[in-house]
């Protein structure tokens, strides 16, 4: 899957675009090597030619790379509240220092990463839930206890969803969403790694899925991520998340997936009426 990655030129923010995009622009000079560059998960903008992912099959397009001179540069921000370095080899820290934003792009952009990963991990717990609930006693389901239901399924997709990440990087609602997750050493996670994320992603992005303590989670957690482009489980487990752009078969099974989970909603509430 492609890095996403912002860069700045004639004061504007633009963005963003896959790692292919941005190679093709810095050979046929639309950029150069002294562009400023971002991606999620990285402190601070950097030139072009100090990304070697970036560079690596580019040939230079101008003079050796100079430090960027920040009075010339576009006044962006860089708010990774947290975020560890770029992963990438000769990734460098120079450049602005991070300022507050002149205008919305990036909290916008936020909130649009904050909804896909809302969105993946639904899909992932609808999914499981429902090829769980056909394991748990109707006795359990039926008793006292079907309000720890939730609860149960998310702690039960815990060694699930780690052996997809441990593989894959993406479980089945975030390869639909285009989201991979990497450790920041730019590797994928290992099974105990991914179990460990999993878990504090249920407690302290969930609640453990229990009735409003989750709303309340899910609220905090979004605004969180909005404000400081990371969570408190990625910042712990040095995790960052990957986001590509959607293709048309990813599209078409997330139209698929949410019709088929709004058709079960209607009908469970239809059968409770």
């Amino acid at each position: 899957m492609s890095t996403l990655w912002f860069y700045a030129q004639d004061q504007q923010q633009h963005g963003p675009l896959p790692s292919e995009e941005i190679r093709a622009m810095l050979k046929s000079g639309r950029i150069s090597n002294s562009t400023l560059v971002w991606s999620e998960g990285m402190e601070s903008w950097v030139a072009v030619g100090k990304v070697e992912e970036l560079v690596q099959t580019a040939p230079p397009v101008s003079s050796p790379v100079a430090e960027p001179n920040p009075r010339s540069q576009p006044v962006v921000e860089v708010d990774a509240g947290g975020a560890k370095p770029s992963p990438f080899r000769g990734a460098s820290q120079s450049g602005p220092r991070p300022v507050r934003p002149v205008d919305n792009t990036q909290t916008a952009l936020r909130s649009r990463f904050a909804w896909h990963r809302f969105f993946a991990r639904s899909i992932d717990v609808f999914i499981g839930g429902l090829l769980i609930g056909f394991l748990i006693s109707s006795e359990v389901m039926g008793g006292s206890f079907t309000f720890l239901l939730p609860s149960l399924v998310l702690l039960a997709l815990i060694p699930i969803e780690a052996w997809f990440l441990s593989r894959w990087g993406m479980t089945p609602g975030k390869w639909i969403l285009r989201i991979r997750v990497v450790h920041t050493e730019n590797r994928l996670l290992t099974f105990q790694e991914a179990a460990q994320r999993n878990f504090k992603v249920i407690m302290s992005g969930m609640g453990f899925g229990l009735p409003l303590l989750q709303v309340l989670f899910n609220v905090l957690a979004y605004k969180e991520f909005v404000d400081t482009g990371s969570t408190s489980w990625d910042r712990s487990c040095k995790t960052h998340l990957q986001h590509a752009t959607m293709s048309p078969l990813h599209i078409g099974v997330a139209i698929v997936v949410g019709i088929g989970i709004a058709w079960y909603t209607a009908t469970v509430i239809q059968a409770g009426v």
